[in-house]
């Protein structure tokens, strides 16, 4: 969602998508890897989860002192596991108490922490609502054609 997020915020300041407005950019898998070109002014910007620049912030405080946050996202839910409204099964009660207890386990605290998740908890649809905003904001802006609401997003 980083990147939905910077297209709308360029958007939003008159400027290109990022493609455009950023002459070259690439991904990168290491956060060190986008934080470092940086920090040793070989690249301009970098686009980072803030945990992460915190972590090397902590580790190298030159790159707290030395580098500028320029802006900060509002906090996005980017990943959703969905059942569907009819849907019943003894395996779905179970699925929801495991995922919400997996932190409590060293095996499944690492695995959130690779895949650089904070948690797992049971939301509403009205919780999502910044997430679908955004990305339906990121939608108008690449110039798609609208495809309406999701199928039975209302349910």
């Amino acid at each position: 969602m980083s990147l939905n997020w910077l297209a709308v915020l360029l958007s939003e300041k008159g400027l290109d998508r990022p493609g455009v407005h950023f002459k070259n950019y690439k991904m990168v898998k290491k956060i060190n890897n986008a934080v470092l070109p940086v920090f040793f002014k070989q690249a301009d910007t970098c686009l980072v989860h803030r945990k992460g620049f915190d972590i090397m912030a902590e580790l190298n405080p030159q790159i707290a002192r030395q580098m500028r946050i320029v802006a900060t996202s509002p906090p996005y839910i980017p990943v959703i596991l969905c059942f569907r409204k009819t849907y019943q099964s003894p395996v779905k009660q179970l699925l929801l108490r495991d995922l919400q207890k997996i932190v409590e386990s060293l095996s499944g605290a690492q695995l959130l922490t690779i895949f650089q998740i904070d948690g797992m908890q049971q939301i509403s649809k009205e919780e999502l609502a910044d997430s679908i905003s955004l990305l339906e904001k990121d939608h108008i802006l690449s110039g798609l054609p609208e495809s309406g609401k999701a199928k039975g997003a209302d349910n």
